[in-house]
């Protein structure tokens, strides 16, 4: 582990990465790891990381997320096909409508249609199922507006603005 650890402290050093938080266990839990590694941004004057200090992965986690939907798939929990599979995890996906416009006789209301088939698992997992992100898309910026939303902004807590 010292090998490692000089590895991380050299990246840091370096300049190759301004730091990490590096943890890490076994299935039976005998071996746990945990050490940081840095500061917490690009700024010399950045905070010194510790093993709670908090990142926004983004992206990141839609390898591990792919992964354990893999997993339960291998373990036949749901299917990777199935529409009704992602009605029944994700019930609030169920009703999902397709942003067609807006109305411009009425004040702009938003005008949905029915998709006509449903989304599947594998189309959330391979970001084919025509969800957006709306901090990209001016029409969904819109939409989020005549529901009295305010856009997501990519940063701090996504869940509030859902």
């Amino acid at each position: 582990m010292a090998n490692f650890e000089e590895l991380m402290r050299n990246a840091v050093a370096n300049k190759v990465v301004p730091g990490a938080v590096l943890v890490a266990t076994n299935k039976a839990g005998t071996f746990n790891y945990g050490e940081a590694f840095g500061l917490g941004g690009l700024n010399p004057d950045s905070k010194p990381l510790h093993l709670d200090s908090t990142y926004w992965v983004a992206s990141c986690t839609k390898l591990m997320t792919t992964i354990c939907a893999l997993q339960c798939v291998e373990k036949g929990l749901f299917s990777l096909d199935s529409s009704e599979d992602v009605k029944r995890l994700i019930p609030e996906m169920a009703d999902a409508e397709i942003l067609t416009g807006f109305d411009a006789a009425s004040d702009g209301a938003p005008i949905t249609k029915s998709p006509g088939r449903k989304f599947t698992l594998r189309q959330m997992l391979t970001h084919s199922s025509g969800m957006g992100y709306d901090s990209f898309s001016p029409p969904l910026i819109n939409w989020r507006k005549t529901r009295g939303e305010g856009p997501l902004t990519l940063c701090g807590d996504l869940i509030k603005g859902c």
